[in-house]
């Protein structure tokens, strides 16, 4: 009988009453901050500041998420993509390529993604929230 390999860490610890996130849970993490905030904006409420820093937090922990290869090696060809900015936001085009879907089917994922229709008609998505579904989407695949 062979020992049992080494687990991998769970993507959630609770640590006393802290938590600690990895990967995948970083990202969805910072997918649903990103959406409260937006829900407090709409609402006319300010997100409180704790909300605030927990949505800096999430944005560098998934921007070294990204910058690191599945080997654990950083990619030094990366550049780092400010939060809320331009480069963040991407097209119909871009999320089939990147799920390796078809652009009505990335149209269909557009509620689950967050996404926003523009006055032209044009979707666009949030570029950390389409990598984190298609990590989830990955890990997903992995446990079946």
């Amino acid at each position: 009988m062979n020992p049992p390999g080494p687990q991998a860490a769970p993507a959630v610890q609770v640590l006393g009453a802290s938590l600690l996130l990895r990967g995948s849970a970083v990202m969805n993490t910072q997918r649903a901050v990103r959406s409260l905030i937006a829900a407090h904006r709409r609402e006319g409420i300010a997100p409180p500041p704790e909300i605030a820093a927990l949505l800096r937090a999430c944005d560098d922990a998934a921007r070294e998420l990204l910058a690191v290869s599945g080997t654990g090696q950083r990619d030094t060809t990366s550049i780092a993509v400010q939060p809320h900015s331009d480069l963040d936001n991407i097209g119909t085009r871009e999320v089939a390529k990147i799920l390796r879907i078809s652009q009505r089917q990335a149209q269909r994922l557009s509620a689950t993604l967050d996404a926003r229709q523009l006055a032209s008609r044009q979707w666009m998505f949030d570029r950390t929230a389409v990598l984190a579904y298609q990590q989830a989407q990955r890990e997903s695949g992995r446990a079946a």
